[in-house]
């Protein structure tokens, strides 16, 4: 399982530049990233190697961060594959918060960065559906 940090930053235009340029300067290399704006501020997901040295680095330049669980999930790459994800989270009352890839791909698969509302029960249902749920020591292999 892997975390991911979010950060808040104003919508304005070097902000989500400031965030990667900061991260790049102090060793932190980001795996994922997602961004949704609401009016004055934008919401960053991310994926990192390092989500404490991350977390701490931003909370140092006094930007809002809050870690969560978040599974890295190798999805088969045909017509259905994200279905064979998501129809076993679904029929086990598991709920998906959101998705966005990873960049790279596992093998010949793409990975999803998936937020469920039950992780541990997540982990236990796709194994069962034999989907990958990938650790950070088998993403960097």
């Amino acid at each position: 399982m892997f975390k991911q940090i979010s950060v808040s930053l104003d919508n304005r235009p070097g902000e989500l530049y400031g965030i990667s340029d900061m991260l790049r300067d102090e060793g932190v290399t980001i795996l994922a990233i997602a961004s949704d704006t609401e009016a004055d501020t934008s919401e960053v997901r991310l994926v990192v190697d390092d989500p404490q040295k991350a977390q701490a680095v931003c909370e140092s330049r006094g930007y809002t961060v809050t870690v969560r669980p978040v599974l890295a999930v190798a999805v088969p790459d045909h017509p259905g594959g994200f279905n064979s994800v998501f129809k076993p989270l679904k029929d086990e009352a598991v709920n998906v918060l959101y998705v966005y890839p990873f960049m790279g791909r596992f093998r010949e698969e793409t990975v999803l960065a998936i937020g469920v509302d039950q992780t541990e029960k997540a982990i236990e249902v796709l194994g069962r559906n034999y989907i990958l749920v990938l650790s950070k020591e088998s993403y960097s292999v």
